[in-house]
């Protein structure tokens, strides 16, 4: 609940910071949107997907986000855990070579400076991108990930840890395997 209030907070705050622009400027919120900035980052991240072999991994682990009745192994569950933290790391540094990529850009037309200004904002919007990304999929995947529990799910006990128990519990009674095997003499309370 923290973490979604968190989020709140923050989303709302980048809006009003956009609503307050969009008064300044004739573009509005749509000065935000720039598809060809959101590209380097998921390029990155298929990459990242199909170089690690986990296409199948991700499609599991964004079923167990979605679906509270999807049930992921513990196995499957902590490789999605690191699999999403690559993502998100994967994310910050596409967005930052994507950042400085544009900055270099822009130097390349210094000569005019009449277009500093727009490649400037065009670069530093896929930092924007990137924060994005991580706060709506990747750090609430992670966090539902590591805290959900898989539903129904059951514990398997069989006849050799009913016997452990036993003799566990009877070697803390000071009981030993040849008094097991004479029971006639042992009480039980």
């Amino acid at each position: 609940m923290r973490y979604f209030l968190g989020f709140l907070a923050f989303f709302a705050t980048f809006l009003l910071m956009a609503a307050i622009n969009s008064a300044w400027s004739e573009w509005g919120l749509l000065a935000i949107i720039d598809i060809p900035s959101l590209f380097p980052i998921l390029f990155m991240n298929g990459a990242v997907i199909v170089a690690t072999g986990s296409f199948k991994l991700s499609i599991k682990s964004a079923n167990a986000i979605f679906s509270q009745k999807y049930k992921l192994s513990d196995e499957d569950k902590e490789k999605s855990v690191e699999l999403y933290k690559l993502l998100a790391r994967t994310t910050m540094y596409s967005a930052g070579i994507s950042t400085l990529m544009g900055i270099l850009f822009m130097l390349g037309q210094i000569d005019t400076p009449d277009t500093i200004g727009p490649m400037l904002s065009i670069s530093l919007i896929s930092m924007v991108y990137g924060i994005f990304i991580n706060a709506i999929f990747f750090w609430p995947g992670i966090f539902i990930l590591k805290n959900r529990k898989n539903p129904g799910q059951t514990v398997t006990i069989n006849e050799k840890m009913v016997l452990n128990k036993m003799l566990e519990m009877c070697y803390k009674q000071g009981i030993t395997p040849e008094e097991i095997l004479n029971a006639d003499k042992i009480k039980f309370d």
